[in-house]
């Protein structure tokens, strides 16, 4: 029997995880995108991201993320420099795996 969770575990004080280059926005989705996670929150923040390619810097936001807000989730995309944000109606359940999906 394993003595550690089969996943990535978060911390909530070092808990960033990138992944390859420095964004280059020429290189994202003009059309469609769907992205997916399986995730268990302990708790969450007032805005927090799962899975994303994205820049924010105040006014400049380009990107996507797929994140939550609070205890919902959400989907943001920015092509022409400002985040468009669809929140779930639903409450995401503490401490249990669930799965989410955006789509555009």
């Amino acid at each position: 029997m394993a003595t550690s969770p089969d996943c990535l575990v978060l911390d909530g004080v070092q808990n960033v995880v990138q992944m390859g280059a420095p964004m280059d926005t020429s290189q994202l989705p003009q059309t469609n995108i769907t992205a997916e996670s399986w995730m268990a929150l302990r708790t969450t923040t007032r805005w927090g991201g799962i899975i994303g390619c994205i820049q924010d810097n105040g006014s400049f936001e380009r990107g996507w993320v797929l994140g939550y807000t609070n205890w919902n989730f959400c989907w943001a995309v920015s092509t022409k420099g400002t985040l468009t944000i669809s929140r779930a109606h639903g409450h995401i359940p503490a401490q249990q795996v669930v799965s989410c999906r955006g789509h555009l």
